[in-house]
């Protein structure tokens, strides 16, 4: 269930921030800032996908690792955008500057989201009746 909610929010936040980027389109190629942003954005839902999927079929370690990997590239991405546009002194840049922190934000709730995983599986395997 905790899942399903965290694919609908990363869903959400992934389309918004793809047609936020796509509308400043203007506002990337003046400060020379690439758009991939509006790509690893995608990402985001596919990590409680696969750390569901791939949990049962591989374990727990490659599934939490393939996880990170879909939040990490728009963590990065996103922190590079928010300095640029953060700083540049311009009230224009506030609508890209606010897609970047959504986008920050979520991929920050995706490693909330591995690190629940995490405790759930600890507590799972360390009191196997508790879970």
């Amino acid at each position: 269930m905790l899942d399903l909610i965290f694919i609908i929010i990363f869903t959400i936040v992934a389309i918004r921030t793809f047609r936020v980027v796509m509308s400043e389109s203007d506002i990337f190629n003046e400060f020379n800032q690439p758009k991939s942003i509006a790509f690893f954005v995608f990402l985001l839902p596919l990590g409680p996908i696969l750390l569901f999927v791939l949990s049962h079929r591989l374990g727990w370690v490659p599934a939490v690792i393939i996880s990170l990997c879909c939040y990490l590239p728009t963590l990065i991405v996103a922190k590079k955008r928010i300095a640029v546009f953060g700083t540049s002194g311009t009230d224009r840049t506030q609508i890209a500057l606010r897609a970047s922190n959504h986008a920050y934000g979520t991929a920050i709730l995706g490693l909330l989201h591995i690190s629940l995983y995490l405790i759930m599986t600890f507590a799972n395997y360390s009191y196997p009746g508790a879970a």
